[in-house]
């Protein structure tokens, strides 16, 4: 199946061109034949309709679109080192992680620690400790099959999500926490005075 782009209203879109034709050389056609495509979209809405690639394919090149097919021995040790990897160590680094995590907050978060610096830590933790928890959760489900009725049901609107913010929430916890310690190290005398 080959795919190329149209601009539609400045937006570029996916679309499927070659999907039905049974040869390579069907794949040839001149730049009027792929004007005159119909797209499915409203004739006003398309600005741009090129097709590309179109006149630069070769046959040869359509043996590197082959997907490579695996033996069933080969499945069965991407399905172990799966097993092993996405399951095994995955919970083994996950469970004393969240420990981890919760210790260091339970520290972090006495009266005689309390700075911005130490609160970004114990978000970072708590966030932290979300993904973990919904790393294990997944791992449960895809590698272990120890998954219930609920777990399917809440995976793909609850589970999924939650875990994915939970990943994003960190990537921006960590840049806040940077943003903090700059701004600790290049302006000391106005960030001591600082008190929460």
């Amino acid at each position: 199946m080959l795919y190329d782009y149209i601009s539609v209203a400045g937006d570029r879109r996916k679309i499927m061109v070659a999907s039905n034709f049974s040869t390579t050389d069907d794949l040839f056609f001149s730049e009027a034949e792929a004007d005159d495509m119909d797209y499915g979209l409203d004739s006003n809405a398309v600005t741009t309709a090129s097709i590309l690639n179109a006149t630069t394919l070769n046959p040869a090149d359509l043996e590197d679109l082959v997907c490579p097919e695996y033996s069933k021995e080969t499945e069965k040790i991407l399905e172990v080192f799966a097993f092993w990897l996405e399951g095994v160590v995955l919970c083994i680094i996950a469970v004393p992680g969240i420990f981890g995590n919760a210790l260091s907050s339970y520290i972090l978060a006495r009266k005689s620690m309390r700075n911005s610096f130490n609160l970004l830590l114990i978000a970072l933790a708590i966030i932290d400790n979300t993904y973990l928890f919904g790393a294990i959760l997944e791992s449960c489900r895809k590698r272990f099959r120890l998954h219930t009725d609920i777990h399917i049901l809440l995976f793909p609107y609850f589970l999924y999500p939650v875990h994915m913010m939970a990943m994003t929430g960190s990537i921006f916890m960590t840049v806040a926490i940077a943003l903090e310690r700059y701004v600790a190290v290049h302006y000391p005398i106005n960030y001591s005075q600082v008190r929460i």
